[in-house]
């Protein structure tokens, strides 16, 4: 069972539920000594057996002086609309992992048995060859790195496993129950039946990921000089589900589009905004299309603190600043900076007094004598203090620290990235 996915150099995450196939997988790269974190995530969705189970993933790793961990996931509160229990609990453990895990390996127990019922699960709600094989050995998804090394291993092949390692395992009860969910009753009456007409089910799911997996690389060259709303309308039909999520992938955000969402923005692209406009697609989901065809993300009003005693640099929608002695850095009398700057974008009525001015001037009527683009306005650096913007990068500087010869300083220069 020795595999080469499961020998990587990089940093190891193993996801733990206790169940039958995350404990053969944990076991085999324990032996491997390729574990460098175990992760269970706690659904809250059984009571007192979630709790059991985290105790037995605890207990295990324990015994075992394995490195864990434990988050538990609240998705009462954070569900949304129409949101199963599948699909919130799938969306939190993505937002905890990219939090947190985004330069490590991540290592799932998927296994042949799972490829099979995603399949027919995914059929009958009218998937493409993409979410019919969604389940593959490795994937990067947006920036999380993923690794199914059991893929080729049935059900039965783990569970032969762990008997023959004498290993203990927690058993979810609701899994025998058929009336439970629709993945049991694939699993328990339709798949089973379905076998005894023929053995042919893998070989059709390898030959629908070698097609699907063609068709990524074109979505993939498509997307090379970016979405627009042309090349988006000039798509053949079975690349426009693929390139918008890649796209959004792309940007780390997970959503899967649907059909009606595809529509909408089919309807959004026949007519181009005067300045821009916001398509919502679901699940929170939006695309802003410019009037120049130009199709992105929203740009999200953001901050972070900038600790410049700590860090010489710092990066910033698609800029970075930096302590500098140069003569094109903009200086400021170091004995009245605070120990931290804010790093934000603009936000409607945002006002700055320059250097030399006795009134507070609108950054809309700064930006427009730049001739900023609006997509150029949206994700444009502001330097401020907690209370006022003391510096545009490459535009203009505030009163507040102005310099003269005796001051002590610093300089701060920028570039594009």
């Amino acid at each position: 069972m020795i595999k080469s996915e499961f020998l990587r150099i990089d940093k190891r995450l193993v996801l733990f539920s206790g169940g039958a196939d995350s404990m053969a997988l944990l076991h085999l790269m324990k032996d491997l000594k390729q574990v460098d974190l175990v992760l269970h995530f706690n659904h809250n969705l059984r009571g007192a057996e979630s709790d059991k189970d985290e105790l037995f993933c605890t207990d295990f790793c324990k015994k075992h002086q394995l490195p864990f961990k434990s988050v538990s996931l609240d998705l009462a509160s954070a569900r949304q609309a129409d949101e199963g229990d599948e699909q919130v609990a799938r969306r939190l453990r993505l937002a905890y992992l990219e939090e947190h895990f985004t330069s490590w390996n991540i290592y799932l127990g998927h296994h042949q048995d799972d490829v099979q019922e995603s399949f027919f699960m995914r059929a009958m709600r009218g998937a493409n060859s993409s979410g019919l094989c969604a389940l593959r050995k490795q994937r990067d998804l947006g920036s999380l790195h993923l690794i199914r090394p059991l893929l080729t291993y049935s059900r039965e092949d783990l569970r032969a496993y762990l008997t023959k390692h004498e290993l203990q395992w927690r058993e979810d009860a609701s899994n025998q129950d058929a009336d439970y969910c629709d993945r049991n009753y694939l699993r328990n009456d339709l798949i089973p039946k379905l076998t005894q007409l023929g053995k042919g089910l893998k070989h059709t799911l390898k030959h629908i990921a070698e097609d699907d997996d063609f068709i990524r690389q074109q979505a993939a060259k498509e997307l090379l000089e970016g979405l627009s709303v042309d090349g988006y309308r000039n798509l053949h039909s079975a690349l426009k589900p693929r390139v918008l999520r890649l796209f959004l992938e792309q940007q780390a955000v997970h959503y899967v589009p649907t059909a009606a969402s595809l529509q909408r923005l089919a309807k959004e692209c026949e007519n181009l905004p005067e300045a821009y406009k916001d398509i919502p697609l679901g699940e929170g989901v939006e695309l802003r299309i410019w009037k120049n065809g130009e199709i992105s993300l929203p740009p999200r009003t953001q901050s972070i603190e900038w600790d410049w005693g700590k860090q010489e640099s710092i990066e910033f929608e698609g800029y970075r600043l930096f302590l500098s002695t140069s003569k094109s850095a903009e200086y400021f009398k170091l004995s009245e900076l605070p120990k931290q700057f804010v790093l934000r974008t603009a936000q409607k009525g945002d006002k700055m007094k320059i250097l030399g001015r006795k009134k507070s001037t609108l950054l809309s009527k700064l930006f427009s004598d730049a001739k900023l683009s609006q997509q150029e306005r949206c994700s444009f650096p502001l330097l401020c203090t907690n209370d006022e913007i003391i510096y545009l990068p490459g535009l203009r500087r505030s009163e507040f620290a102005a310099v003269k010869k005796e001051h002590d300083h610093i300089g701060i220069s920028y570039e594009k990235l």
